[in-house]
């Protein structure tokens, strides 16, 4: 966010330099960016980290002297614990104290997690991990509504891939067919990007849907190889239509990154799949092939409005090279072959990037002539 204001401020001066705008309305428009916020501020996530490291320690504190107290006072501290945490959470936030607010709200989430984990062990309550997990999600997903947190936000989502994974973890990820449970997590995700748009934490909505990737990996290995056909398919179709959607710009729909990006890294991950089950042969002809076709049609359809997806596009295909190259270096004639084929794969790449170059470089040269 904080790099968006900095293009849209050099907009402003290049406007006001070039005479579309007077010095009055550049100067009202810097400052309506500058009230949106937004920007990154490094004391502030300092101190939210310092919040996760001094809840860490407290609970290992709590943990370690836990059979000295009595059980009330383990139950009444846990609770003041709680109780202080959100209290002056409210107060840091009505003084303004945003990063503040959301550190002493993400030690108030942890106490609480702790307290039950503790208070069933020492009760010896019955009950599983992953529902213990579910019941912190469900916490902080309403503690972000009610207090419109946005550390609380993230941890939502954060919350949900521990959630899957412990799930998971209680029947084995190696399974015929998942627990019909499991199949809650994309609309915990859902949830939590709904949050995200009441919070107005658009890096909560990017974390989702990087986040979907974990339960896409869960689907592939219970399922097995349809899923990332599937997956390929979809991401493809989705990454097409995001790039002609007129709203992805909307601050309050669009992902932080933008939804293309997040369409293309899901068929990155369904490529990645796919070559786990075929690395060799035909297979890894049939996977490589779809690959750079692929990323060769994101940067054409993507790559002219999105620096991430260009730098997504090259790293993509440069490390899709060096895996053929590795799956092929065992004999000469697949090397040669790999070589042969790299060589004109290269060409017919650097030529479209060319085109591509080309194409925007006048668009550039007279948004930037007076």
């Amino acid at each position: 966010m904080a790099r968006r204001h900095r293009l849209v401020q050099r907009e402003i001066h290049k406007w006001e330099r070039r005479g579309l705008i007077d010095c009055e309305t550049a100067a009202r428009l810097r400052d309506d960016i500058g009230k949106q916020g937004g920007g990154f501020a490094v004391s502030g996530v300092l101190i939210v980290m310092s919040a996760l490291l001094f809840s860490a320690a407290l609970l290992i504190f709590i943990a370690a002297n836990w059979e000295t107290m009595p059980r009330l006072a383990r139950v009444g501290l846990i609770a003041t614990i709680i109780l202080a945490a959100n209290g002056l959470g409210a107060w840091a936030s009505i003084l303004g104290r945003r990063y503040l607010a959301d550190a002493l709200w993400l030690i108030g989430s942890a106490a609480f997690a702790s307290g039950m984990a503790l208070v069933s062990q020492m009760y010896h309550l019955s009950g599983s991990e992953s529902g213990l997990h579910l019941v912190w999600w469900l916490s902080a997903i309403v503690s972000a509504i009610a207090l419109r947190s946005r550390a609380l936000t993230m941890a939502s989502i954060l919350l949900a891939v521990v959630w899957l994974v412990a799930s998971l973890g209680d029947r084995g990820w190696v399974e015929a067919s998942l627990p019909i449970s499991a199949h809650l997590f994309p609309l915990m995700l859902a949830a939590g990007w709904a949050v995200s748009l009441h919070t107005r934490v658009a890096m909560a909505r990017d974390l989702a849907l990087l986040a979907f990737g974990v339960y896409i990996t869960a689907l592939f290995v219970a399922w097995g190889v349809v899923v990332p056909i599937a997956t390929m398919a979809l991401a493809a179709l989705g990454f097409v239509a995001a790039t002609r959607m007129e709203w992805k710009d909307a601050a309050n729909l669009a992902p932080h990154f933008g939804l293309e990006l997040a369409m293309l890294q899901h068929f990155l991950l369904a490529g990645v799949l796919l070559h786990v089950e075929w690395h060799q042969g035909s297979g890894l002809v049939v996977v490589a092939s779809l690959m750079i076709a692929g990323l060769t049609a994101a940067l054409l359809l993507g790559g002219k409005e999105s620096s991430g997806v260009r730098r997504l596009v090259y790293a993509a295909f440069a490390a899709e090279l060096v895996f053929i190259y590795i799956q092929t270096v065992g004999t000469m004639l697949g090397t040669f072959g790999f070589l042969t084929l790299a060589a004109i794969a290269l060409a017919i790449f650097a030529r479209l990037v060319t085109r591509f170059e080309r194409r925007v470089a006048p668009e550039a040269k007279e948004s930037a002539a007076p």
